[in-house]
């Protein structure tokens, strides 16, 4: 009788610890390890310093038509308080329109400069 106990005993713990490797089996397989890829991803997309990076190149190549663009041109009013004579005749008024254009190829070398893309 005591043989038949050690042998019951014997049969339930094994069944118990087959059925409990099993599961584990089963919920290792459930849970796959993340792919070195898709973490590599991850940390790239929620990186702040990778953010920040790319934020201040984005702000560079915008910098780029701000520099290599011509100035703004300047519109000045005169009135005079009293006429001035000059040779075509009296003038109260004077409007004048004026654009500065720089020497040839310093706006293209500005822009150059300002390019984060270029070495």
């Amino acid at each position: 009788m005591f043989k038949l106990a050690k042998f019951f005993i014997f049969v339930c713990s094994y069944n118990f610890l087959l059925a409990s490797s099993s599961r584990a089996q089963i919920q290792m397989k459930s849970v796959s390890s993340p792919d070195l890829d898709e973490l590599v991803q991850e940390a790239l997309q929620n990186n702040p310093q990778i953010e920040a990076a790319q934020r201040r190149w984005r702000a560079a190549l915008r910098r780029v038509p701000q520099v290599s663009s011509l100035d703004d041109p300047m519109l000045s009013h005169t009135r005079w308080l009293s006429s001035v004579e000059t040779r075509v005749g009296p003038q109260e008024n004077v409007f004048m329109l004026s654009q500065r254009f720089p020497f040839f190829g310093k706006h293209i070398l500005k822009g150059n400069m300002a390019n984060p893309n270029t070495p």
